[in-house]
């Protein structure tokens, strides 16, 4: 696990330290040092959302990684620009997939089984979740299960 730990991280330092002025405490990242890993599971019907729940959202680290773990579709990761500040998710029924007054989609990335994706967590962005799966029973037997990665510097 160590050398796969130690990989990922030299991946995630040449490819986004020179291409993303990533900052922490007003300095320049010069690398990341450690990853954080958990799991996420998605089983929330779309008429119990928070309002909260219901806008695209940043992480608390500037570089973010998920591995879908689905072979069903399950949604993958959407990414968005804020064009206002009054962004409520109260005006917003279900799981955001798509352009409001507030946020304009500007990206997408596909789900694809055990497939690792790395973005910038600083960008807006929502988990893909759409269709009949999250409204019925298929929410529970088989839910969107990703595998998180925070890239800490």
């Amino acid at each position: 696990m160590a050398e796969a730990t130690r990989r990922v991280l030299e991946l995630v330092d040449a490819e986004f330290l020179s291409r993303v002025p990533i900052r922490q405490d007003r300095q320049r990242i010069a690398e990341f040092r450690q990853v954080h890993s958990d799991f996420a599971i998605v089983d929330v019907h779309p008429d119990q959302l928070e309002p909260v729940q219901r806008l695209p959202h940043t992480d608390p680290v500037a570089v973010f990684g998920l591995v879908d773990l689905n072979r069903d579709v399950r949604g993958g990761t959407l990414f968005f620009e804020q064009v206002a500040e009054s962004a409520d998710g109260t005006r917003h029924a279900g799981y955001f997939t798509g352009d409001s007054p507030d946020y304009q989609l500007r990206g997408r990335i596909a789900a694809q089984f055990n497939t690792l994706v790395i973005y910038p967590g600083f960008i807006p962005h929502s988990a893909e979740i759409e269709g009949e799966w999250i409204r019925g029973e298929a929410r529970f037997a088989s839910p969107r299960l990703t595998q998180r990665f925070a890239f800490v510097a």
